[in-house]
């Protein structure tokens, strides 16, 4: 009886003269006309509400009122007024893009509702850090030496292995190149620059032990074929003889690393960066000369051998998960 007399009132107000129907799934009715007010009322499609003719001027919302007789304001693009006349075709019933639809489209996404998994990555790092130490035996002294680091990038692929449903251990494989110079001067003054170069390649594994919707911290171990490709130049300064030798060979060596992962930069979801440790074990391994030499007098053997030795380096770089 209350609702029938409200309406009654509202038909016979001036300046509630006016009809409405909603236009979109479900507009709000809101407190105050503005888009922080407090929802008084949802209505849905095709429902029919009262316009307050007084607020046809407003920018942005309409007054009206929500079933059980509160003030409230609804935006005028979810409204389309019923003049009952040519002025109705000023406004289009139809809404192309509607921001209160929550309705999904069907056929519905494959796996619905839950979200495909990202279970594979790709990273590309570079790493700088201690170089190798181990020089060429030379048949002089050294009075003086210059270790440089080395410089290296890295390419990684990795899947998550089918048994972990938790989505922290992955496997997969690495290739990449590594380059370093050092620089000696030797007793009678002759000098000499060692160029390193290494390609590497071989199987990886990684765990994710920390993680939270930021970040993530990896432990990795990488297994690693080299191949290195040693230039040695050595300059007699007195006897004005300069010589140049390729020493090449093969080696194994494995480095264990710690990943700092902050998810999602530059507003991509897919998108990581990475940085952190790595300590690298290098095992012994011998090169061999490409070429006789022409000086004998500058070199003591033929071979270039390398001792066994750790180092570390700092690696930053970029994750894509897929």
């Amino acid at each position: 009886m209350k609702k029938k007399l409200l309406l009654a009132l509202l038909l016979a107000s001036p300046v509630m003269a006016l009809k409405g129907v909603v236009k979109v799934l479900e507009a709000p009715i809101l407190h105050e006309n503005n888009d922080d007010g407090i929802i008084l009322q949802e209505v849905r499609k095709g429902r029919v509400i009262f316009i307050n003719e007084n607020s046809l001027e407003n920018s942005y919302y309409y007054k009206t009122v929500t079933r059980d007789g509160r003030d409230g304001f609804i935006h005028k693009d979810y409204v389309k007024l019923i003049y009952k006349d040519v002025n109705e075709l000023d406004d289009n019933i139809a809404v192309v893009d509607d921001p209160t639809d929550y309705i999904i489209d069907e056929p519905l996404p494959e796996r619905y509702p839950f979200a495909s998994r990202r279970t594979n990555k790709a990273m590309l790092n570079f790493n700088y850090g201690q170089g190798i130490s181990s020089s060429y035996d030379y048949s002089q002294s050294r009075e003086r030496e210059q270790i440089n680091n080395a410089a290296a990038m890295e390419l990684k692929y990795l899947r998550r292995a089918k048994f972990d449903l938790e989505n922290r251990f992955y496997y997969g494989f690495h290739l990449g190149a590594r380059t370093g110079r050092n620089e000696f001067q030797l007793a009678s003054e002759v000098f000499s620059t060692e160029s390193h170069l290494t390609i590497s390649s071989g199987p990886i594994v990684s765990y994710t032990f920390y993680r939270n919707v930021g970040f993530e911290i990896d432990t990795s171990f990488q297994f690693s074929f080299n191949f290195h490709k040693n230039y040695v130049k050595l300059e007699d300064i007195p006897n004005q003889e300069l010589e140049e030798r390729g020493f090449s060979g093969f080696s194994l060596s494995g480095t264990l690393s710690t990943v700092f992962i902050h998810k999602e930069i530059l507003n991509n979801r897919n998108l990581d960066f990475i940085h952190g440790p790595a300590i690298n074990f290098n095992l012994p391994y011998s090169l061999k000369g490409s070429a006789e030499a022409d000086i004998p007098a500058l070199w003591s053997d033929t071979n270039f051998d390398v001792e066994s030795e750790a180092t570390f380096a700092y690696l930053v770089g970029i994750l894509y998960r897929y």
